[in-house]
C-alpha cells in the first residue's frame, strides 16, 4: 500500500477535532500506522514516510512531545484490540484515551 500523505494530515486533523490534543492525535495515528505495518498492509519505506509526517505535523523540534506521542501509541497497543469488535476498535480508542486522560496526561 502507497501512503496518502492527504489522507494521512486529514486523519491527524479529524483526531484533533474530536478534541485530542496534538500528541494524543500524533500518537493514535502512528499507533495506526504501526498496526498496519504490521499487518502487512503498509510497507516499512511507507511506515517510516508515515512517521516522519506526523512528526512534522507534530512540531518535531520539540522532542518531549515526540516522546509523549510514542508513550501513547504504546500505551493504546496494551489496550485496544484490532480484531475485537465489540466494541469496535474506535469506541476502544476512545475508552483508551479516557483512562489516559483519568492518569493526568495530554
Amino acid at each position: 500500500m502507497n501512503l496518502d500523505t492527504e489522507a494521512l494530515y486529514k486523519r491527524l486533523d479529524e483526531r484533533v477535532g474530536r478534541g485530542r490534543a496534538r500528541i494524543e492525535a500524533a500518537g493514535e495515528v502512528r499507533w495506526l500506522v504501526e498496526i498496519e505495518h504490521r499487518m502487512g498492509t503498509l510497507s516499512k519505506d511507507s511506515s517510516d514516510a508515515a512517521m516522519k509526517m506526523i512528526d512534522d505535523w507534530l512540531g518535531q523540534s520539540d522532542e518531549p512531545a515526540g516522546m509523549l506521542a510514542d508513550m501513547y501509541a504504546r500505551f493504546l497497543d496494551e489496550r485496544v484490540r484490532i480484531k475485537l469488535l465489540n466494541p469496535p476498535p474506535w469506541d476502544q480508542i476512545d475508552i483508551a484515551w479516557d483512562a489516559w486522560r483519568a492518569k493526568g496526561r495530554r
